[in-house]
């Protein structure tokens, strides 16, 4: 009992050791050379590595050298086992105007080996509420909009995508 008592701690204790010393500014740097090879440029003021995850801000993201938004910060947490993204204060392009309004105040992708399968998608704005996921294996994504009343009155355009379900309530499907 005292010997897989001993190997759980060591075995928690390199975890927890390589989580902190992990180069999370190599990770980043990894990914936007991936990012561009695809058309994505993304371009962050300042990197600042915490214990546990990456903060970035003032993100900038192109694609294929057209600005599709601005992000005031973002917080990276890959544990491997569990990865989660949050995004603060997100400014889409004005070629985002006629569907949907340019501010979104919070948003979430995780993903956890509890559901191996699945990115989690969540976020808020002024279009209102999304919860979604996208499947890794079919490349579904399904999203549910609760949408404002903004959302409603003004960008009725965006709706058209949706299939609507109740009274501001509405879901998006597709194979991607």
């Amino acid at each position: 009992m005292v010997r897989v008592a001993k190997a759980l701690f060591y075995l928690s204790f390199f975890f927890l050791m390589l989580i902190l010393f992990f180069p999370k500014e190599n990770l980043y740097y990894f990914a936007h050379k991936q990012l561009i090879s695809e058309g994505v440029l993304v371009s962050a003021d300042t990197l600042r590595e915490k214990p546990t995850s990456l903060e970035l801000s003032n993100t900038k993201i192109y694609f294929e050298k057209i600005e599709l938004a601005n992000i005031s910060t973002s917080d990276i947490l890959l544990l491997g086992f569990y990865n989660h993204l949050e995004f603060d204060d997100i400014v889409l392009s004005t070629l985002s105007n006629g569907f949907l309004p340019p501010h979104i105040t919070h948003a979430e992708l995780s993903y956890s080996l509890l559901h191996p399968l699945e990115v989690f998608i969540k976020a808020d704005g002024d279009f209102g509420k999304i919860e979604g996921s996208y499947n890794l294996q079919t490349r579904e994504i399904s999203i549910r909009l609760y949408a404002s009343k903004r959302m409603l009155r003004e960008y009725k355009n965006g709706l058209k995508i949706f299939k609507k379900l109740q009274k501001g309530e509405y879901l998006y499907e597709k194979a991607l």
